[in-house]
């Protein structure tokens, strides 16, 4: 069969609200159809569709697989099952929706086959569709089933019966065997037990009409037996029969192997990045879908893939309509290049560590780490796990070490490695580690800062991105200082901003121990305080703690005021408040209740809003949250003038933060 354009209209349009792009939507539809009138032939297996980022892949194989659909045999009609396997749990909720949607605007025949009268598709596709965990489905109607890629990890949590979950989601004529098999395989073995499962989940699963592998780029690594148990699972339930299973498997339950089939007839595999290292990569996709696809037993991959790629691969290039260079594609219009620097330039030279102490640090870490892996046996690592790949700076043991769920053990092999030495180093050196290929990263983002440009960057760790903000913002904010600092001597009144810009990173631990000050100040003078209750609702101690803080930075100079601020820096990581802190407190807390009404009639008067706090970038905390009073009130008599000299804007102004609306306008 081979269908014609002009008939394929008449049953998908891609663009039927004008939404997007002609030419994008017209180059999905040719893809569809040509995708369509490859996978119908009798011998087609697979497709693969490896458009970059943006070309909508996945409406391109919802087109192909409604069409598929459309026109699969009668007997197929009532049980049509249409399988997405994706990475993640996002992307399964993201699944169903596109379906649904697809099918409701995109295809247009309501045959009962594809789509209802009701404009809803015929096979079940909801939230009941999407799978968690590793099972069958019903066979006896057409569905979508959604299965994410860590469904086929099967976790052996310690103190988590796994086996038992395994057995419950057999038939019960298929248990029995499940159960002696737990007792053939125990300890190192227990992969064959778990190989085992897949096999009869392969003869208890109903028959797949068409698979749909999203991002099949990360099977790349095939089913050798030192991969991922996914490959090695998901492989079994698909029919794959290795010669081990032969071995440990089929030799003690005979009676199963010729029961196992090809589960897919079908397969279309999506990815933007189909290969990194060869077209082996694309072989070994296979492998774990297809238990006998052209490329098997193939003696020279890399000749035998190359002469059939498009054959089975289409690759569509996302280009720009440049208005002197016309059409561009992204490797036109891109350089990429891997020598270890970040300079934006075609010939950036490889990054060299030139300074004695950072050679000596990363030697020390590298010598830790590598003596670490000597000792566990386990000299076999990918060095973007490791810790020390992008930052020094260590997770809490409650956060996750990398966003990607699908990491076998989300904490980096050196963690504590690192953790020790770059603790051992702050304590000793009252600075954090230097980090040679980050700080370069840092002063290219901030020269980019300086001239206006933007950057994107992408990194593997959840630290990296903390630590990539805390020293970008350090950078800036001593650039904004040293415009300031020229101005210190003279104006006095500008100490307040020198002292509260140099303690700027104690800040969080003194707002700690200020936190636990107004505790037990509350604790000791609770009647004292009753004027700060305003309803039933109000928190006296986080009134305390603010007030606290506001004197901590006050502008005043005074004996007792420069005590105080001494005090609290005392108490940094001591876990106790002594008596004479505390009666400090309480006195000053006293003598500043007087000033508090002061503030508020000037907040009133101005209609000003105050900021949440913030520790993040010192200057705007400084002049937009009462806490830094010198700051704040500069802002407020900045605002009081500049409504004098533009009183127009008045009405205008009120809407807004004065301080931002004015220097904007005010050249």
């Amino acid at each position: 069969m081979i269908l014609s354009e002009a008939k394929a209209r008449k049953i998908i349009n891609l663009n039927p609200y004008d939404a997007i792009d002609s030419d994008i939507a017209e180059r999905q539809f040719q893809v569809i159809l040509k995708g369509f009138n490859f996978l119908i032939q009798q011998d087609s297996e697979m497709l693969y569709i490896a458009d970059e980022v943006g070309l909508g892949k996945t409406y391109v194989a919802l087109g192909i697989a409604s069409l598929l659909r459309h026109f699969t045999s009668v007997d197929r009609m009532g049980v049509y099952k249409d399988v997405v396997l994706v990475p993640k749990q996002n992307l399964q909720f993201k699944w169903v929706k596109e379906i649904n949607n697809f099918i409701k605007h995109n295809y247009l025949l309501e045959c009962n086959v594809v789509k209802s009268v009701l404009g809803s598709p015929i096979g079940g596709c909801s939230d009941d569709n999407i799978h968690h965990h590793l099972s069958s489905f019903n066979g006896n109607t057409p569905s979508y089933e959604i299965y994410r890629n860590t469904s086929f990890s099967i976790a052996t949590t310690e103190g988590f019966d796994w086996k038992l979950k395994l057995e419950n989601a057999l038939p019960l004529e298929l248990k029995p065997i499940f159960r002696k098999a737990c007792m053939l395989y125990k300890g190192d073995s227990e992969i064959y037990l778990k190989r085992l499962f897949a096999f009869l989940l392969n003869i208890e699963m109903p028959a797949i009409d068409l698979l749909i592998v999203d991002e099949a780029h990360n099977f790349k690594h095939g089913i050798g037996n030192d991969v991922s148990y996914r490959n090695q699972i998901v492989s079994r339930l698909m029919g794959v029969i290795k010669p081990e299973d032969e071995e440990h498997i089929f030799s003690e339950f005979p009676e199963l192997k010729p029961l196992i089939t090809q589960k897919a007839k079908k397969i279309i595999f999506l990815s933007a990045t189909p290969i990194d290292n060869g077209l082996y990569e694309l072989k070994q996709q296979l492998d774990c879908f297809l238990p006998n696809h052209k490329f098997k037993k193939s003696e020279d991959i890399d000749e035998d893939i190359k002469s059939q790629l498009s054959n089975f691969m289409i690759r569509g290039l996302m280009k720009i309509n440049l208005e002197h260079d016309g059409l561009v594609s992204r490797n036109m219009y891109r350089h990429e290049h891997r020598k270890g620097n970040v300079e934006k330039t075609i010939d950036a030279s490889p990054q060299y560590i030139n300074d004695d102490l950072e050679s000596i640090i990363i030697g020390l870490l590298q010598f830790k780490t590598l003596n670490h892996f000597n000792e566990s046996n386990n000299k076999n690592f990918e060095i973007g796990m490791l810790a020390g790949f992008e930052t020094f700076k260590t997770q809490n043991s409650d956060e996750p070490e990398f966003e990607d769920s699908s990491v076998k053990r989300n904490k980096a092999e050196d963690h504590d490695i690192i953790e020790k030495i770059a603790t051992s180093y702050f304590e000793t050196f009252g600075k954090h580690l230097p980090h040679p290929k980050q700080d370069n990263l840092i002063r290219v983002l901030f020269e980019g800062i300086k001239t206006g440009q933007k950057s994107l960057v992408f990194v593997r760790r959840i630290a990296s991105v903390i630590e990539l903000e805390r020293k970008l913002t350090n950078e800036v904010e001593n650039w904004h200082y040293s415009k300031i600092k020229k101005y210190f001597k003279r104006n006095t009144r500008l100490n307040q901003l020198k002292t509260a810009f140099d303690e700027r990173h104690i800040i969080l631990d003194i707002d700690d121990v200020l936190n636990n000050l107004s505790a037990k100040i509350q604790e000791y003078y609770k009647k004292d305080f009753d004027y700060l209750v305003e309803d039933e609702e109000t928190n006296v101690q986080l009134k305390l703690h603010e007030y606290l803080f506001e004197i901590y930075n006050l502008e005043d100079e005074n004996h007792e005021l420069n005590k105080f601020r001494d005090l609290v820096k005392d108490h940094i990581r001591l876990f106790i408040i002594k008596s004479n802190l505390r009666e400090l407190a309480k006195k000053l807390l006293d003598w500043y209740h007087s000033r508090q009404e002061e503030i508020e009639e000037i907040e009133e008067e101005h209609n000003l809003e105050v900021a949440a706090d913030s520790f993040g970038y010192f200057f705007s905390a400084y002049f937009s949250s009462k806490r830094y009073l010198e700051g704040f009130n500069f802002r407020t008599k900045f605002v009081k003038f500049m409504r004098k000299m533009h009183p127009a804007n008045d009405s205008e102004s009120r809407r807004h933060d004065g301080f931002t609306v004015f220097t904007h306008r005010g050249k």
